[in-house]
Parts: structure tokens; sequence; C-alpha cells
């Protein structure tokens, strides 16, 4: 098990820090959810759950049909 920090998150999401940190409260569910440390502000993930994150919420997008003329 590896351990990251919120900039891998930023990196992977394409977000910022300041959104992901905003989404952890506000859409919870637009984020893996991290190891919150009690008396900080510091948000830590689990590599493992991000993976089984991405894994339950990737969209599978099927290309339109080509029109062939």
């Amino acid at each position: 098990m590896k351990i990251v920090g919120i900039k891998h998150i930023c990196e992977l999401l394409n977000k910022t820090e300041r959104t992901i940190r905003a989404d952890i409260v506000r859409r919870p569910q637009c984020v893996p959810p991290p190891i919150i440390i009690l008396g900080t502000t510091l948000l830590l993930w689990k590599t493992d759950v991000i993976d089984d994150w991405l894994d339950k919420h990737q969209i599978r997008v099927k290309g339109s049909p080509r029109k062939n003329y």
C-alpha cells in the first residue's frame, strides 16, 4: 500500500488543490475518499483506494457511428 498527497490527486483529476478540498466537503462523490488526519489539514490517499474509485467512476463513452457519404 502506498500513500499519496493532494498534489497527486490534483494531477490525476486535473483539478486545483482548492477544488479538491471543496469537493471533499461539498461533493464527496467527485473525489476518492481521503484519509483525514484529525487535528490537521493534511489529506492523504491510499493508492489502492484511488484505483478502486477510478474503476467505479469511469465513464465509458461510445463513439458515434460514422456516416459514409
